[in-house]
């Protein structure tokens, strides 16, 4: 995802939210947490 450019800042948050998702279903809530806060960042 480092390779889109800033115009496409809203796809990237929210393909990391979809990451952050499976970290959180599969029971990884810190890195759920890291890709929420990453996606934030970003959007």
């Amino acid at each position: 995802m480092d390779a889109y450019t800033p115009e496409h800042a809203c796809e990237v948050a929210l393909y990391r939210t979809w990451i952050a998702e499976v970290y959180a279903r599969s029971g990884e809530l810190d890195a759920a947490r890291a890709a929420l806060h990453t996606a934030h960042k970003t959007g």
